[in-house]
């Protein structure tokens, strides 16, 4: 009943429009006439435009040239009644704008007039006409020019009219934008106005045609802009019929609103929602009732009466529409089957777990969703749940298998549970594809098993091993081979792993005799682009050169992997018995795994270089020529070679300290301080080292030091070098010694022999004349006087006489005689003159007496000069007695002189062989200090030796030593 109502409303409202529109549409149409009319007058008016023009132009070019033929004329009559010669350029004729070019033509030439009067020779022109007409149109090369002939004494004078100063000579039209222009075509002079020229006798407008001495003139108006002109008219009457046609539809327009809105519309949207509230499926939705108008009263108490009975669904409405929307915004499958394994719900993401298209799966069978060996056992347990019964995975969580539209099975956490309805019992699961966890969790087992597994090799076969064994049994991979490029540039096979080796046997021997270049082949493909390479099937691709012997050995999929190191460019392939797409993740993971045995590669290759080099290395330290130790920061012994062993007398030094070895502190310190140096990265060259060996023996050094790194480039330990220059340095110092000696005693020598030539002779003079004094009678005291001069001057030649006898030692000019000696004799050759010294001094001297005869070899009067100074030094510094005795033993005589004197400390015996040298407390005493010096380098002379033995307050004791003579 209310659609039939509306259906009557919506027909009496269209009959109204449509008699409204037809009344609107016959008061259109004067409105149509006047605008037809507009148009036709518009063109009317441009058509007498037209014919204006067209005739004035033509008439206006008609007269401007016949005014330049009477003008050329003239000037050429004046100038033939003045020239007599043809051609004379720089006279009297001057072209207007309106020639370009000018000049004149005889019979047997043509010449150009110039603009600055001179004239140059040009191709003749064609033959003017017999009947003299003035103009002509001569075709060039390029384009149609008009040519102006006036006929002069002997030829013609010619000129080029200029199109351009023609059109310059054209008025303006009063009716303004007239596009005119001047042109040679077709052999006339043609005027197009509005367009281009048309072929002859075509014309869609107004025209007009002149004759002026055989040339034509004619003007028209082009079909291009007679078109354009109906063309413009057409369009201003569409645009004015469409405006006032646009308007009418706007009235149409806004009556249809009014009746809309005002009626209809109100209308039947009362009729709807009447029907709506009284239809049980529009419960819960919001109805949309009229509020103005002239049902606006109605509208508002029918709406009241629906509202009490939409309030009612709304509640549940809103449950159900959170229940769907949990369920399918779900990231884990929901599926519910009821208790015959019909499926009665399953969300979206329980069809794109499953391979099946959204909405497919619902009343199918929950068999499409578990392999078929699970069916019955499952089939089993609904019955039994249904009947009361327990089932293993109501209300707890397990590991299932699922099986996907293609066939393909994947592991599922399945959580069920079991919901009475009143319609019977559903059973709800909610699943989760847990295939990537558990591949996942493998691939971190597998890589960790290998990274524990690389740990533990230092063979790159063996690592090449594990990783192929490893990844084959992780993907399935039923062969792996390893390309190395070697030194020639080739790849070839460097080993293999394959679970079955009988089957793949050809297949790598095969292998085992092909050598690919870069680019050749999938290693070589590999290699040179340093990217993985996957082929899907080896046997399809054009590159894989063992595509038939891989079919035949039942190889399909293939992965290259480039494996670059520091040392060796490697690429390993995998081989699978199937066919398989890119797997990214496979790829990515192999990758992984790849870097990590480039990692171990690297490390095993540098573990053999240290290995080889620590060897080398301890080869060259042990056979080293010269000493060489290693010790840390803190100076222990770490290492040592052979020649350090030697010369130190041990073997072993572990438990030692480099600077404990060193004796002079100043030397530890700076050793200290240079390996302080050396762990900063330094090196220490010629480092001054005294050491003490095992055996007391001191060794000097010249050390070098310098760090030794570790792999990370940190010093952990510094190496010393030396050379033992032990013997360099005594020579050294005895070269020194024996320089400075040789200088000393040539410094001396001359010292001495100008001495003795500057004191001798007035020494004599001054003894001779003392003595001649000694015989002249004196009062006592002046001769007490003379006799010290004389005892000073003797004294003073005595003194000359040590000094020149020293020089002449140690200049080595001393001679003395290794002849036997009878030391008896000799004693009794000098008794006298010994005790005359020991008298003049109080002293009791004891010689042996009765001894047995003693020979000894040696110079008896150099042995007189010595024994001499031993008792003449008793005598001054002893006190009562000096005993002379004599010893001998089978090798040696001893003679020794002791007195009861004050004796000599340890210090003062050091100094007693020292040329110059004197006691402090003998000072007192004459002398001069070489007497025991002389003797003892005569004594050493004569290969014997002269000691002294003193205790203080107990005197002192000398004894000669002299080599005892067999005679």
């Amino acid at each position: 009943m209310p659609f039939e109502a509306n259906q009557n409303i919506r027909k009496t409202l269209r009959w109204i429009l449509m008699l409204v529109s037809v009344v609107i549409t016959l008061a259109f149409t004067p409105v149509l006439v006047m605008l037809v009319h507009d148009a036709l007058q518009r063109k009317n008016q441009q058509w007498n435009q037209w014919h204006w023009e067209t005739r004035t132009f033509t008439e206006t070019l008609d007269k401007r040239l016949n005014q330049l033929v009477q003008d050329m004329k003239s000037r050429a009559a004046v100038q033939d009644a003045r020239l007599t010669l043809f051609g004379r350029c720089e006279v009297a004729f001057t072209p207007e704008n309106l020639l370009e070019r000018w000049g004149y033509q005889s019979a047997t030439s043509t010449l150009e007039c110039l603009q600055n009067g001179d004239s140059r020779l040009i191709p003749a022109f064609k033959k003017p006409p017999a009947d003299k007409t003035p103009f002509t149109i001569i075709q060039t090369d390029r384009d149609p020019v008009l040519m102006l002939w006036i006929p002069v004494r002997h030829g013609f004078l010619w000129a080029m009219l200029s199109p351009k100063g023609l059109e310059d000579q054209l008025p303006d039209s009063p009716f303004g934008g007239s596009d005119v222009s001047v042109a040679l075509w077709q052999g006339k002079l043609a005027v197009p106005v509005h367009g281009s020229l048309l072929p002859e006798g075509q014309t869609t407008g107004p025209s007009h045609q002149l004759q002026n001495q055989g040339l034509k003139l004619a003007s028209g108006i082009q079909p291009a802009a007679v078109n354009q002109m109906n063309h413009d008219l057409q369009q201003r009457l569409l645009r004015r019929v469409g405006t006032w046609s646009l308007v009418l539809m706007c009235v149409i327009l806004i009556l249809r609103l009014i009746r809309d809105r005002a009626v209809g519309r109100p209308l039947q949207q009362l009729m709807y929602a009447t029907a709506q509230t009284t239809h049980t499926q529009m419960l819960g939705k919001h109805i949309l009732w009229p509020n103005r108008g002239l049902f606006a009263d109605l509208s508002r108490a029918m709406q009241s009466m629906a509202l009490a009975m939409q309030e009612g669904a709304t509640h549940a409405r809103q449950q159900e529409k959170r229940y769907h929307d949990m369920i399918n915004l779900a990231q884990d499958g929901v599926i519910v089957i009821d208790a015959s394994n019909t499926i009665v719900l399953a969300n979206p993401a329980a069809h794109q777990m499953f391979g099946h298209p959204e909405g497919s799966m619902l009343g199918q069978s929950g068999n499409i969703i578990m392999p078929e060996r699970f069916r019955e056992e499952h089939q089993k347990g609904l019955e039994r749940v249904v009947t009361g019964g327990a089932s293993r995975l109501l209300g707890s969580r397990g590991e299932v298998v699922g099986l996907r539209s293609d066939g393909t099975e994947f592991p599922i956490e399945l959580s069920q549970g079991a919901i009475r309805q009143p319609e019977g019992m559903v059973f709800s699961s909610l699943l989760r594809d847990i295939t990537a966890q558990k591949r996942n969790a493998e691939e971190r087992k597998m890589i960790y098993e290998l990274t524990q597994r690389l740990g533990s090799i230092s063979d790159p076969s063996l690592a090449l091993q594990a990783v192929m064994e490893s990844l084959c049994k992780m993907y399935g991979w039923v062969f792996s081979e390893v390309w190395k490029l070697e030194e020639d540039g080739k790849l070839r096979l460097k080993t293999h792993y394959t679970p079955e080796p009988a089957k793949h046997q050809r297949f790598i021997q095969q292998a085992q005799h092909m050598a690919f270049a870069l680019g050749e082949g999938l290693p070589g493909k590999t290699l040179q682009t340093g990217e993985p390479e996957w082929l899907p099937d080896v046997t399809q691709a054009q590159h894989f050169l063992r595509s038939a012997s891989a079919a035949e050995h039942g190889l399909a999929a293939a992965l290259a992997v480039p494996v670059q190191t520091e040392h060796r460019k490697l690429v390993v392939v995998w081989y699978h018995p199937d066919p398989k797409p890119l797997d990214q993740q496979t790829l990515r993971l192999t990758q992984t795994v790849l870097v990590q045995l480039r990692s171990v590669l690297n490390r095993i290759h540098s573990n053999n270089v240290r290995l080889q080099a620590e060897e080398r290395y301890r080869q060259a330290v042990d056979q080293a020529p010269y000493p060489m130790v290693t010790v840390s920061r803190e100076g222990h012994i770490q290492r040592w070679n052979r020649e350090f062993s030697q010369m130190m007398g041990n073997l072993n030094f572990t438990e030692l300290n480099w600077l404990d070895l060193m004796e002079v502190p100043s030397e530890m310190e700076a050793m200290r301080h240079a390996i302080g140096r050396v762990f900063e990265g330094e090196f220490v060259q010629d480092q001054q080292v005294t050491a003490l060996d095992f055996q007391g023996n001191k060794h000097h050094f010249l050390a070098t030091l310098y760090p030794l790194q570790n792999d990370e480039g940190r010093v952990e330990l510094c190496m010393i070098t030396g050379v033992d220059v032990t013997e360099r340095l005594l020579m050294e110092q005895e070269r020194e010694q024996r320089r400075a000696a040789e200088t000393a005693s040539q410094a001396k020598t001359a010292f001495l022999s100008r001495m003795s030539h500057e004191l001798r002779t007035p020494l004599n003079a001054v003894i001779g004349f003392s003595e001649l004094l000694l015989f002249e009678p004196m009062d006592p005291e002046q001769k007490n006087d003379v006799q010290e001069i004389h005892k000073a001057g003797k004294h003073l030649l005595s003194l000359v006489n040590d000094l020149l006898d020293l020089s002449s030692i140690e200049a080595g000019k001393v001679q003395v005689h290794h002849e036997p000696i009878s030391l008896h004799h000799l004693l009794q050759d000098i008794s006298p003159m010994l005790f005359n010294l020991t008298g003049q001094y109080g002293r009791n001297l004891f010689l042996p007496e009765g001894s047995k005869p003693l020979t000894a070899l040696g110079d008896a009067q150099r042995l007189k000069q010595v024994i001499l100074n031993l008792v003449s030094n008793a005598a001054k510094y002893g006190r009562n007695e000096i005993r002379v005795e004599m010893h001998a033993s089978e090798e040696e005589v001893q003679l020794t002189v002791s007195d009861d004197g004050e004796g000599l400390t340890h210090a003062q015996q050091k100094k007693l062989f020292v040329p110059f040298e004197r006691l402090e407390q003998h000072e007192k005493v004459e002398g001069t200090g070489l007497g025991l010096v002389i003797s003892h380098q005569y004594m050493t002379l004569m290969g014997g030796d002269l000691t002294v033995q003193s205790t203080a307050n107990q005197g002192s004791t000398f004894t000669v030593h002299l080599q005892r003579s067999t005679d």
